[in-house]
């Protein structure tokens, strides 16, 4: 792949996607501020064609030396292929982002760019929530499609997607 990633951002795919996963599995829940559950997490990870991730090397100040994970994950996007004859599509799986990352810009911009050049000329996702979280997507250029409710819930599913 041939695009220039931003500092601490890089591309995955199902080639090298064994590196990420344990790093997605163990800090996945933070990330999406504990909003999502696991399971869905590892499901969405496991059936995912792509994805970006912005990580960093934890700071080693005062802290007790552990076999664990040294790497902090700040933010993720999930993506799936759906080719098609008349309409290649990505879907975006899921997006999460630690609270005050501001990444969700920038991980939806590198999805588009690589869209761009992998000749895919749609990008889709649902959003789950809020008004404020569908016209924040309509800020960055997705367009409603259609919205349903959720069934037990006071929620609304919002299917979005914007044609490049």
């Amino acid at each position: 792949m041939n695009l220039e990633l931003p500092k601490n951002f890089e591309f995955f795919d199902k080639t090298n996607i064994k590196a990420i996963e344990n790093l997605i599995r163990e800090q996945g829940d933070e990330v999406c501020n504990n909003k999502i559950g696991r399971d869905y997490i590892k499901n969405k990870l496991k059936n995912c064609d792509f994805g970006f991730i912005r990580k960093s090397i934890k700071a080693k100040i005062g802290q007790i030396q552990t076999r664990k994970n040294k790497q902090h994950l700040h933010s993720f996007v999930l993506c799936k292929l759906l080719p098609n004859p008349y309409l290649n599509k990505i879907d975006i799986t899921l997006v999460c982002s630690r609270i005050n990352s501001k990444d969700g810009k920038q991980l939806l911009e590198l999805v588009e760019k690589y869209a761009q050049t992998i000749n895919y000329n749609c990008l889709s996702l649902i959003a789950i929530g809020n008004t404020r979280l569908v016209n924040w997507y309509k800020s960055q250029g997705y367009l409603l499609e259609t919205d349903k409710d959720i069934i037990d819930s006071n929620l609304k599913s919002y299917y979005m997607a914007k044609y490049i």
